[in-house]
């Protein structure tokens, strides 16, 4: 059988060819880009008892990924800084995610999944309301916060 070589079946060749080079959108998670290829800006602030570490990563003036490190506010630790706690960030999980920190880098705990880099900037807005009450629930398990206490 020869093939015929007709308008429609060059259409459905080059359908066909469109279909193999763009897959179809899937809702795959937002994984950031590099920090390499980023600004970054860090700041502290202090809560209570809590001590915020928050770094953020930019590209083109925008909000990619973000780390917050909630650290005890021990007065006797150099810099006032006692012992992390918990931790928050974007990367590697698809989602916004805390890490129990009193034992190590402790399993993460999904708390708002990214699907854009415009979840980002809503997970950032909750960060620390999330990151206090991931603690409070620490708390409320009776645990303590560091391997030593100074204070």
């Amino acid at each position: 059988m020869v093939p015929k070589y007709g308008k429609e079946n060059k259409r459905r060749s080059q359908r066909d060819v469109r279909a193999i080079q763009m897959p179809e959108p899937d809702d795959s998670a937002y994984q950031p880009p590099s920090r390499d290829n980023c600004t970054d800006n860090q700041w502290r602030e202090s809560h209570d008892d809590y001590i915020f570490v928050v770094r953020c990563w930019y590209q083109n003036s925008k909000l990619v990924d973000f780390q917050v490190n909630l650290y005890r506010d021990v007065p006797a630790y150099p810099n006032g800084i006692g012992p992390c706690v918990a931790s928050g960030d974007c990367k590697n999980h698809g989602s916004f995610h805390a890490h129990d920190e009193r034992h190590g880098h402790g399993p993460h705990h999904d708390i708002q999944p990214l699907k854009s880099r415009r979840d980002v900037e809503t997970a950032f807005t909750i960060s620390t309301v999330e990151l206090l009450a991931f603690v409070a629930s620490i708390r409320e398990q009776g645990e303590e916060y560091g391997n030593d206490d100074r204070s």
